[in-house]
């Protein structure tokens, strides 16, 4: 299982609040109708490189 770190944080993370990180994050690792919780894991994976994307940029520049 993931483990989270707010160390890195500019701003104190409350306990109630990693708790609830935790939460959400059992919960998208669990496998679904469609997907594992692994195929799950990685659409959370690639939904936060997605900022990053070069192509992803190109495109929306060429639209």
């Amino acid at each position: 299982m993931t483990t989270f770190e707010y160390a890195g944080s500019p701003d104190p993370v409350r306990d109630d609040l990693a708790a609830a990180h935790r939460r959400v994050w059992e919960r998208i690792a669990r496998s679904s109708t469609w997907l594992t919780g692994a195929q799950r894991v990685a659409v959370a994976d690639e939904s936060r490189r997605a900022k990053g994307c070069e192509l992803c940029h190109q495109r929306k520049q060429a639209a």
